[in-house]
């Protein structure tokens, strides 16, 4: 396979999978009640209402992840360069969503952060695992 076109499915399909195993860790986290976690972006939802947004941003990063690999010359260390993506849905975090949840008088604590942190680093692992697994050898 040589075509940008399937590469970019393949990045968009691994980043859903990324994101999908990223929401099992969340839910096998609150589970085993590991830890409360005060804010609501970060809790256990699997409910079809909490899951499609998910995934469809899982999709939309993978996509962003697609231009670390989409020349042949730089398609190599798929996963370290998935958990380096992983660092801009991070900040997206950060400057988007965690000034909102401050200001509306939410917990929130450093756990809940170091949360985002890992989900998004365990996303990004995956994401660059199973966009290896599924574009295959050259």
């Amino acid at each position: 396979m040589h075509r940008p076109a399937a590469l970019i499915s393949v990045c968009f399909c691994a980043g859903i999978l990324g994101a999908l195993v990223g929401l099992g860790v969340i839910s096998a986290w609150g589970m085993v009640g590991l830890p409360d976690l005060p804010i609501s972006t970060v809790r256990p939802l699997l409910a079809p209402a909490g899951l499609y947004p998910r995934l469809v941003w899982g999709g939309l990063w993978g996509v962003l992840f697609f231009l670390t690999v989409g020349s042949a010359r730089t398609r190599k260390h798929w996963i370290q360069k998935g958990v380096l993506v992983s660092l801009v849905p991070t900040f997206y975090y950060l400057i988007f969503y965690l000034p909102e949840q401050i200001s509306s008088g939410s917990d929130f604590s450093l756990v809940a952060l170091a949360v985002v942190i890992a989900v998004n680093l365990i996303w990004g692992f995956f994401t660059g695992l199973f966009s290896r697994l599924l574009w295959g050898r050259n």
